[in-house]
């Protein structure tokens, strides 16, 4: 906003009367490649939380005794599958049944 109002002339302050097209052009370009990395920081930043939120949800959940199934794993039925679901359920203990039946196969390779 000091740039824009400097060059039209509306602040009369500071460097404002010296400022240039051509310096305003500069600070632009070089304001853009300071702040890219910042940004880049901050969203690596903002993720790392809340990743760290979300492992700490799901650790909540895995300690709660009631949550988590008392079934036996199983081997897969086909010879080809890693992990097979068949007529999987997620349920809560005040909401119910939220996702489910599902029958998943996820292959070798």
């Amino acid at each position: 906003m000091y740039v824009g109002f400097g060059l039209l002339g509306y602040i009369e302050y500071g460097p404002s009367s010296s400022l240039t097209l051509f310096r305003a052009w500069q600070y632009y370009c070089w304001r853009l490649n300071f702040s890219n990395p910042l940004r880049t920081l901050s969203q690596h930043y903002h993720d790392r939380a809340a990743a760290l939120g979300a492992a700490e949800s799901v650790v909540n959940v895995l300690n709660e005794p009631a949550l988590v199934s008392r079934h036996a794993a199983v081997a897969p039925l086909l010879s080809t599958s890693v992990i097979e679901l068949t007529a999987t359920c997620v349920s809560y203990p005040v909401r119910g049944q939220v996702i489910g039946p599902i029958d998943l196969t996820i292959k070798k390779g």
